[in-house]
């Protein structure tokens, strides 16, 4: 009899043991899974904004693929959803209008440029909202020029693109210190001259997201 009831003793402490491990690795797994559930929805995310005809296609494609390589969720907007088509025949799907999207709810809105820019978003008040809105602003080529008009860049250096000798004069006009410069940085602004800079450019994005 008492060794009957040593053997049950014994079997429900084991049990109890195994139970309490099984507990533990239960714990550990929910943990794990919690930890890389907010690591996921930790990642930054970019928001890039091109037009729907005569977006640089080189300033669009190269950022892009910096921050994807970089496991940077990156959406795409523009004036109207559905297709975009660079100055060079890249097409693009765009699954978001400007007005459907909010700069707040990404970590960086980058401004592509290329004659389209200009043309489409010249005076837009959308395109004016993301930019105010942008935790950090990033704008290359000619979009600089174009968001100058909201006055966003007033005592901010920057810089973009300049051949014609007239955006220079628009974005001093507008309040912003033109450098000339490949690339500028002033706090939360990054702005590039063009298509040459399109790797500066995004590697100053990614340097600024890390930061």
């Amino acid at each position: 009899m008492k060794n009957k009831i040593s053997t049950l003793y014994f079997r429900v402490l084991r049990s109890r043991r195994q139970d309490f491990y099984k507990v533990r690795v239960l714990q550990t797994i929910r943990n794990f899974g919690m930890m890389r559930f907010l690591s996921l929805n930790s990642m930054p995310k970019a928001l890039m904004i091109i037009a729907n005809e005569g977006f640089q296609d080189v300033e669009f494609g190269v950022p892009k693929k910096m921050l994807e390589e970089s496991g940077i969720e990156v959406s795409i907007a523009a004036g109207r959803k559905g297709e975009a088509i660079g100055k060079f025949g890249l097409q693009v799907e765009v699954p978001y209008a400007l007005d459907e999207v909010s700069s707040g709810n990404y970590d960086v809105t980058i401004f592509i440029g290329g004659p389209g820019a200009e043309r489409q978003y010249h005076g837009n008040a959308e395109y004016f909202r993301l930019a105010r809105e942008a935790e950090l602003l990033a704008a290359i080529c000619i979009a600089p020029t174009v968001l100058s008009e909201s006055r966003i860049f007033q005592g901010k250096k920057v810089t973009g693109w300049d051949r014609d000798g007239i955006q220079k004069a628009i974005i001093e006009k507008n309040g912003g210190i033109f450098t000339g410069e490949d690339v500028t940085v002033d706090g939360d602004i990054i702005t590039a001259n063009g298509p040459e800079a399109a790797t500066a450019f995004g590697g100053e994005i990614l340097d600024a997201l890390r930061k």
